[in-house]
């Protein structure tokens, strides 16, 4: 009897002690040096996490997967127009994978598998509040700049250089001809050079018309 109770306590104990050192035993690595860890990722960055969404039917499962959104705040390597990124990673830190929290921003070293970049607890990311040793190594880093091509005014469907209205002349006078007609055979103008000139333009009219009634007048 004391035989069969000793049996059952040593196996109880021991199923205990596995149960406890699987999780332990499942993701076992050693964080790489910041230089190694700069050279294997395909990108490195500074990012605030804005969303963690669960991937999969079960998303409890080990072996599942979390889409973690970020906005990038500098970069170092691989994201030089990128504003916001996902990244990847495995549902449970066992399988290790990384658990982001929401609204903390991280220092992420990300591999890329299948066109997506993952993060690990292997890969030596980490809170930005920790990640004063890298930050020293690493600089300053750029900020991300996405520019969009822009279309000229013209495809745009706006007015060119040339509509553009000049000095002490309106919109409505703007890139379009002005409006000439002949009297008597004297060019004037309606108003585009301004009083002082349309003043002038008629004088000059009139002398004109003067000429041309005294050459028609009979000797």
């Amino acid at each position: 009897m004391r035989s069969f109770r000793s049996l059952v306590v040593t196996s109880v104990l021991c199923c205990s002690l596995l149960l406890l050192a699987a999780p332990a035993l499942a993701c076992k690595c050693m964080l790489p040096a910041v230089d190694a860890a700069r050279e294997d990722a395909a990108a490195l960055f500074e990012g605030r996490v804005l969303a963690i969404e669960q991937q999969g039917d079960d998303p409890g499962a080990v072996n599942g997967k979390q889409r973690v959104t970020l906005a990038v705040v500098r970069s170092w390597k691989g994201l030089e127009r990128d504003e916001r990124i996902d990244v990847y990673t495995n549902g449970s830190s066992a399988a290790c994978g990384y658990m982001f929290e929401k609204s903390t921003s991280y220092l992420i070293y990300a591999s890329e598998h299948d066109g997506k970049l993952s993060v690990s607890l292997c890969s030596r990311t980490r809170p930005i509040a920790d990640a004063a040793e890298d930050l020293a190594l690493l600089g300053a880093g750029a900020t991300p700049v996405n520019v969009a091509p822009k279309s000229s005014a013209r495809d745009a469907g706006g007015d060119d250089a040339s509509a553009q209205p000049a000095p002490g002349q309106s919109a409505t006078q703007a890139g379009k001809p002005a409006n000439k007609s002949k009297r008597g055979g004297c060019a004037t103008t309606d108003g585009t050079d301004g009083q002082a000139g349309a003043f002038e333009a008629l004088l000059g009219c009139a002398a004109i018309a003067m000429v041309r009634r005294r050459r028609s007048r009979p000797h």
